[in-house]
Formats: structure tokens, sequence, C-alpha cells
């Protein structure tokens, strides 16, 4: 007897696995899956398959998964089951949604909202109450300080031609002369920080580089669709710069005096960088890049306490923008 109600408990319990394997299976379930897992018969695995038909019929989802076997998962199940989600975690995309809103990002803000109201319908009511609490004592939607501004219509065109792999043509307004040019591209990607820059390759250049948005004065669709370069990480190409300038990139030392080392060790300043501590409580700070004007801007806002050792022309470009700042004065 005792060994009859077992073996039933073990039927019910696998039961139980197999629905929750369906329920968060992506790929889906085959009755190979079954017989594997559970070492039953195949007799007994499609009794197991022809239980859930019949208790999740509107729910059972036979997948496409290019093999010549049918495979199952349970959509509904599947949808809601495997998502968990902590106070903290949407804590993180309510930022979000307030810093896009803080740089004027309208679309961005608005497709972060839906994705927070999707989330927020599958949570507990705990989870809710507790993520609001951590978003009140970690706001960041008020800091205050220069921003630029960009045309909501126009990101979002931009938006659609890089993920319809379109090319556009932009009307751009020359940071460094104020020179108005159009160009022909195809759209990369994004990148957004101090500034929005749009990453770009330009056919008749055979190159790529950025264009900052909030210079960009028009944004016109063409019917031309390009074929985008595999090869091309949008991740590698801006490390290779400092800020926004592709330069060629040089090998930079720079020194941090002992009574801001503290600040500097966990601080990023180029993905390639090394730190290295010196005997008198100062860093040695190297990373390979381009960009030696915003290095400088950089710099500045480190008050005297960061020395440029290497190269001599990063040190000629600072003298250059000091000499030019003095005139201002």
């Amino acid at each position: 007897m005792e060994k009859g109600h077992s073996a039933r408990l073990e039927k019910v319990e696998n039961m139980i696995r197999l629905i929750n394997r369906m329920a968060g299976s992506t790929e889906g379930i085959s009755l190979m899956d079954i017989m594997s897992e559970y070492r039953v018969c195949r007799r007994t695995a499609e009794r197991m398959l022809n239980v859930i038909k019949a208790i999740y019929a509107a729910q059972l989802e036979e997948v496409d998964n290019g093999e010549n076997y049918k495979a199952y998962r349970l959509q509904e199940l599947y949808r809601q089951g495997p998502i968990k989600l902590s106070p903290q975690e949407l804590t993180c995309l309510t930022k979000a949604v307030k810093l896009a809103e803080r740089d004027k990002l309208s679309n961005l803000a608005h497709d972060l909202k839906a994705l927070e109201s999707r989330l927020k319908a599958i949570c507990k009511h705990k989870d809710l109450l507790d993520s609001e609490y951590f978003s009140e004592i970690e706001d960041v939607g008020m800091v205050a300080g220069p921003k630029y501004k960009v045309d909501s219509e126009l990101l979002s065109k931009i938006r659609n031609a890089v993920t319809n792999w379109q090319e556009i043509v932009v009307t751009h307004k020359l940071r460094a002369t104020g020179e108005i040019k159009k160009f022909q591209i195809q759209p990369y990607g994004i990148l957004y920080g101090t500034r929005p820059y749009l990453v770009a390759y330009l056919p008749e250049e055979q190159d790529y580089r950025y264009f900052c948005i909030s210079n960009i004065l028009k944004a016109e669709m063409t019917d031309i669709r390009f074929t985008r370069n595999e090869q091309f990480s949008l991740k590698e190409y801006a490390e290779r710069s400092f800020g926004s300038f592709q330069e060629e990139p040089i090998n930079v030392v720079w020194k941090v005096s002992s009574n801001r080392a503290e600040d500097a060790v966990n601080y990023q300043f180029h993905p390639s960088q090394t730190i290295e501590r010196q005997t008198d409580g100062s860093l040695i700070v190297r990373f390979t890049a381009g960009g030696m004007k915003e290095m400088c801007w950089h710099l500045f806002t480190w008050e005297g306490d960061i020395q440029i050792l290497e190269p001599e022309s990063l040190k000629e470009t600072m003298h250059h923008l000091l000499d030019k700042a003095k005139k201002s004065l």
C-alpha cells in the first residue's frame, strides 16, 4: 500500500515539474524530452502530454523549433510565470523613465513608461510598494545642470531609421565652425551621455563618424535600405575615443595626486584604463584613446589634481585651451 501511494505521488510530482518546465521554456518540451527527464516510455510520455492538453487546452502552444519533431510550451504561463522582478529592479526602470524625461527624450520616456506599466501589472502589491519607497530615496529626476535639447520628432525619425536600416539625409551644423552641411548616412546607433550622439556610416567617405544630435537641424528619410555591417561594434567604436571625438588613439599617462586618489580609484576614465598605486599615495592612470580636447575639458573638473605625464601633444592641447580660456576673463 505504501509503495503504491509513493508511486502515485511520484506521478503527481512529475506532472507538476513538467507543467513548470513547459511554462518556463522558450524552445518547448518534446516527447523525447519527457521520456529522457522522467525516465518513462513513450506511451507514458504521451499520457502525460495528453493530461496537459486536456487541462491547458487554451494555453498549450506548439513551438516551431526548426526540428523534425514537435515541441510544446504553455504560452500564457510562459509569458507570466518565469518573470520575477525585485523592487530594486523596478526602481531601476523608474529611474530610467525619470532620466529620459529629465533629458527631454520624450519618445524614450514614453516607451519606458509603457514597459514599466506592463511589468508592474504582473508584480505583487508588496513589490510595488517597496519599489516606490526605493524610488523616493534614490530620486534622479531633479538633478540640476546644463542639458542639450533634442527635438523629440527628430529623435523619433532617427530611431526609426536605425531600427529599419534606412538611409537618411541629415542637415548638420558643425560645432567647430558653425558651417551647415548635408550628409546622406547609414545610421547605426545612438549613444546617450552628456550629449546624445548618432553613430553613422558615410558611404561617400567609406567611414563611420559621430553626429551630435542636438546639432542636427533636420533629418529626411529616404527609400534606400542598407545592409548593416555585422562586424561593426557600437561599443568598440565608442571606446576608441575619450568622449565623442574620433581621433587617432594615443597612449595617455596621468598622475592623480594623493588627496584625490580614492576618488580616482572609484572612477572610470576610460574602459581601457589601468591604475597603479604609487608609494607617495598618488596614482598613475594609463589608457589608449583619441579625443585630446575632451580629455582636457574633463581634466578641468579635477581642479589641477591630475597631471599630464604623456604625451606631449596632450600637454600642448591643454596649454592652448588654457590660453584661450584666459582671454575670456
